[in-house]
């Protein structure tokens, strides 16, 4: 990586004075910006942190035009500086900041200092090929491709990756061990008289009630009120959500379990079982009660996300001692606890459907309505896992038709 010679820059197309690196990056930004500025915020990070790389490394390139230079090889470097793998003693020097850099940059830590996970590394790349394949397309604001080829495209199809969407996935034992997990909580609360933790895990059930059951983002999930479960004319239960990009809340099918687990929230908050469609209260609310705000206080993602972590974790460790699951075998309890160990509240937008659909619950069709996604080609490839065992046994049956005395 050090001192290479970029021999196939992507771009050099000539562009009106005022064009570069961050203008186009601006421009590029504003279309997400106007639909969410999460997403505009998280894709910036992406791109700057790339763009500070291609500084680092090339610091005799011309001042924002460095977007615009890199290269396939660039990017294959910006990924091992990620994951630190394959990147050696000198290479990672040059990508080490001195103490005046950081300040320089408005960094308070090494932006390289430690591997990334690899689904953090699809993700960086995945934003990195969105850009420049915006680049590479002429607009009203930009008349001219800023790039010639998109360095990034032949990176990502090319580069095996030891973890994608379609391996999160929680298979059903798992999330009964989960589930039942949660209820262990709540009865050794209520067996040692803990009104707090009671309390807390009887939010972590309805916790893991709503991410299982309604297939959600942990980011759309904790803005639900609680009026936001209603009864539809076919006396049937509907909830709105406001799905990740949209402006507007969608109604999405509620089960009645789920339904049942709101009522239960309810009660062990000391409110009655009915709410009304006007009910303002937080579907999941925070524990700790700031004065005028107790019953309007939202839960954050981030919560949702350390709870449910240290759910799976607790699971991990009772499925790995035996007390849960102890009539599976070796090989499936050393499976079971590593996907518990590494999953999250994400992994439940995979597995719920996939679980449904495996169990002929529901129709991939309606899966994919429910998820919220505009194509069946996105839920089919990325969100479907299918029911490995039943593959498994249907080819070992294959067997009988070699050998017919085996029938």
């Amino acid at each position: 990586m050090a001192g290479h010679i970029s021999t196939y820059p992507s771009a050099l197309v000539p562009q009106p004075e005022a064009m570069d690196d961050e203008k186009v990056l601006a421009l590029w930004l504003s279309g997400f910006t106007r639909r969410s500025k999460a997403t505009a915020r998280n894709y910036r990070t992406q791109a700057m942190k790339f763009r500070l790389f291609l500084q680092l490394i090339h610091p005799d390139w011309p001042r924002n035009t460095h977007l615009q230079r890199a290269t396939q090889k660039d990017v294959e470097n910006f990924e091992a500086a990620l994951t630190l793998k394959d990147l050696g003693a000198d290479e990672r020097r040059l990508v080490q900041l001195s103490p005046g850099e950081l300040t320089l940059f408005g960094l308070k830590e090494q932006p390289f200092g430690k591997p990334m996970a690899t689904s953090s590394v699809n993700q960086a790349l995945a934003v990195l090929n969105a850009m420049y394949s915006f680049m590479r397309e002429p607009s009203q604001q930009m008349p001219a491709p800023y790039v010639i080829y998109n360095p990034v495209r032949i990176v990502r199809k090319s580069v095996s990756r030891a973890v994608t969407q379609t391996d999160r996935y929680i298979p059903l034992d798992g999330i009964q061990a989960m589930h039942g997990m949660a209820l262990v909580l709540i009865n050794e609360a209520t067996g040692t008289q803990d009104a707090q933790k009671i309390l807390e895990y009887e939010r972590l059930l309805w916790m893991f009630t709503l991410l299982f059951g309604l297939w959600g983002r942990r980011e759309e999930i904790c803005q639900i009120s609680m009026g936001d479960f209603k009864q539809a004319n076919d006396d049937g239960w509907r909830v709105y959500l406001k799905r990740k990009g949209k402006r507007d809340a969608e109604s999405i099918p509620a089960s009645k379990w789920v339904i049942e687990g709101l009522m239960r929230y309810r009660e062990s908050l000391g409110l009655t079982r009915a709410w009304g469609i006007g009910d303002l209260r937080p579907a999941i609310g925070t524990l700790r009660k700031r004065p005028g705000l107790a019953e309007l206080d939202h839960i954050n993602a981030q919560t949702i996300y350390l709870q449910i972590k240290n759910l799976a974790s607790k699971t991990a460790a009772a499925v790995e001692s035996g007390k849960m699951l102890p009539e599976i075998t070796d090989d499936r309890r050393g499976r079971l606890t590593t996907i518990l160990r590494s999953c999250s509240p994400h992994w439940f937008r995979h597995s719920g459907p996939t679980i449904a659909i495996n169990t002929k619950t529901i129709t991939i069709e309606n899966a994919s309505k429910i998820l919220g996604h505009s194509t069946l080609a996105t839920t089919s490839q990325m969100y479907y896992h299918g029911d490995q065992d039943a593959m498994r046994s249907a080819l070992d049956g294959m067997s009988a038709l070699l050998n017919p005395t085996t029938r």
